[in-house]
């Protein structure tokens, strides 16, 4: 090598070493001593003490049943009068994959052989080994081994049991339940590695068996009651890492703590995991859902696991007759609120900005993925509080209510004049007139951003997204060869060409987060108006959006000398782009990839603008 090219490699070392310490640095000490605490413990061996392999209890477990919280003659009568025909053939086809062991992985049909196989990478992971022994395969991703551990695929069985009078599924779910039992038996294998995964997969074994509670049994209630236990003792041997990640993590397990209390019965170890699992939920519930109501993932998908695992909470202590805390409800409220405000009234889809991995906790509704209004009705019934998603409530029935029997909550009328719902803790700004709505993201991040997405705008007409956000292609690049659509350029937002805002120094990782503002927005008559400014590394990019019912314009500067980019992700529409006189502007359209959902990428049109000063670019919808 050169001396100039050593030195050069010298000053990106350098450079990468900064950015380590500034990211660190942003987390704080507590955060790197736990780390390093925590990394000497799994290798002295300290965390496969606390949580030790172990055989399924046989003896001595009771098997009295918790109050229930599903309503299933409810739920039987609803989906006999909303099932039709071709419902009927997709559940039936459902049953028969699961009973082969076929399951719907992102979108993909994975044949396993057995409960440690990753059917989509064809990737076999021990099954006897400690799950802090367990590594993930270079070219796999672990999602996809532990999507059919999640037992998603429960919610339709319980469908196909109350609908289908030919095909047995509650055999199919317990004939599935037993085998994963028998293949993963307490903090063995893969399927154990996270707790987040433990508690979900116990949330969806226990909403299945109370929606079908004319299959269980004494041997099965005792198989329940076993999972409760071991779940329990994984996620409280464990938890304090999920606490150090501040994210949906910790809310999951705080949740699945109380879950296994819930599941198993009275006693001491019931006391003690629901008091730890309510002081967890109410940390997360004061720090980590925003004043605002916004959450500390700063995404849409993972915002909604947040409100999902506090519908769950506050519906097992009203079953129980416990008093549900203040704040707890207080922050399923305002995260209903923010969720709400993210969804199209039109549609009842929303903005997904953010990671998007398709987690779905309470999957008791079969609408896709990215719609929200479902999502909305059921936390608004559960919260108590009006539901603000804007769509027609008297045209909705929501196959979600009636899982737990719940009444349709009263609308929050929405109107259609010029309207502004501005979530500065979370960073995100809702400008609407009438079937036009842009959202924005723009604001600063106490916790860390998965996402370099400051200033990106989407734009919805009439109920479609018009100029989207690029989605979540894989959190494993280099193995599937999908992007993770995660850097500034894949937003729709101005940067300079090739410099990120936020460097990443990990794979979930960024330094200089940069800060965000919006310092005016305002309604008139017929339009609203925003002005939002962030600062990168000296420099200042602002987007001013105007919008009138039909029309987008947005005006964007940079006070670099360089020239920057603004990126456009549109399929269908061009918008017209103008400059100032003293400025320049060049545009192309080419083509790149996004993501519709978790694992999958599709060809789109991209507007790319290359700017010295300032660019308009107008979107003329009607």
């Amino acid at each position: 090598m050169t001396p100039r090219g050593l030195l050069s490699g010298a000053r990106s070392r350098v450079r990468f070493l900064s950015l380590c310490l500034d990211a660190t640095r942003r987390l704080g000490p507590a955060w790197i001593v736990f780390r390093i605490r925590y990394a000497a413990g799994l290798r002295l061996g300290h965390v496969r003490r606390s949580s030790p392999l172990r055989p399924w209890a046989q003896t001595g477990i009771s098997t009295a049943m918790p109050v229930p919280v599903v309503d299933a003659v409810g739920l039987r009568n609803w989906l006999l009068e909303h099932t039709d025909e071709k419902r009927k053939a997709r559940l039936r086809a459902t049953v028969e994959r699961v009973s082969a062991m076929e399951f719907n992985v992102f979108g993909q049909t994975s044949s396993i052989r057995h409960w440690h196989h990753d059917g989509v990478s064809n990737v076999v992971y021990p099954r006897d080994v400690h799950w802090s022994q367990v590594r993930e395969a270079d070219d796999a991703d672990l999602k996809c081994v532990w999507e059919p551990s999640r037992f998603g695929w429960a919610f339709e069985l319980v469908r196909a049991h109350h609908v289908l009078g030919d095909v047995d599924a509650a055999e199919a779910f317990w004939r599935a339940f037993e085998s994963w039992r028998d293949q993963n038996p307490p903090n063995a294998g893969v399927n154990w590695i996270c707790g987040q995964e433990a508690s979900v997969r116990l949330m969806a074994v226990a909403l299945a068996a109370q929606a079908m509670p004319d299959t269980v049994d004494q041997q099965r209630a005792r198989w329940i009651h076993e999972l409760a236990t071991a779940t329990g003792e994984r996620v409280e041997s464990n938890i304090r890492y999920a606490r150090s990640q501040r994210n949906n993590h910790h809310a999951s397990e705080a949740v699945g703590l109380i879950t296994s209390a819930y599941l198993s019965g009275p006693g001491g170890v019931r006391d003690r995991w629901w008091a730890l699992g309510e002081l967890h939920l109410l940390e997360v519930a004061e720090q980590l859902i925003f004043a605002d109501g916004g959450s500390s993932q700063y995404s849409t998908n993972y915002h909604r696991v947040f409100v999902h695992n506090l519908v769950w909470a506050v519906l097992m202590y009203r079953a129980v007759g416990r008093e549900v805390p203040a704040d707890m409800l207080g922050a399923l409220r305002r995260a209903t609120v923010f969720l709400a405000a993210l969804g199209d009234p039109r549609s009842g889809y929303g903005w997904f900005f953010g990671a998007d991995d398709g987690s779905r906790v309470l999957a008791v509704s079969d609408a896709p993925h990215r719609q929200l209004s479902d999502d909305v009705h059921l936390a608004s019934a559960v919260a108590g509080i009006e539901c603000g998603c804007g769509c027609d409530l008297r045209l909705v029935d929501s196959e979600s209510l009636h899982w737990f029997g719940l009444g349709r909550p009263a609308a929050t009328h929405r109107p259609g004049r010029p309207e502004v719902q501005s979530f500065a803790d979370v960073g995100v700004h809702v400008l609407s007139c009438g079937a036009t709505t842009v959202f924005v993201r723009c604001g600063s991040h106490t916790y860390r951003p998965s996402q370099d997405d400051q200033l990106h705008c989407d734009v919805w007409f009439e109920g479609k997204n018009i100029v989207l956000d690029s989605g979540t292609g894989s959190y494993r690049p280099t193995a599937h060869g999908l992007p993770m659509f995660d850097e500034v350029w894949d937003h729709n937002g101005p940067h300079l060409a090739g410099v990120p805002h936020s460097p990443k120094v990990g794979r979930f990782l960024r330094a200089s987060w940069p800060t965000g503002t919006a310092i005016d927005i305002a309604c008139d008559a017929a339009s609203v108006e925003g002005t939002f400014v962030v600062k990168v590394n000296g420099n200042s990019f602002t987007r001013s959006v105007r919008v009138v019912d039909g029309e987008v314009r947005v005006t964007d500067r940079c006070d670099a000398k360089d020239e920057f980019v603004v990126r456009w992700k549109s399929a269908d529409l061009v918008p017209t782009v103008l400059s100032e006189a003293e400025s320049t502007a060049r545009v192309r359209r080419v083509r790149d990839t996004y993501s519709r959902g978790y694992r999958s990428s599709e060809s789109i049109d991209v507007t790319e603008v290359t700017a010295s000063q300032e660019v308009l670019a107008i979107w003329s919808l009607a």
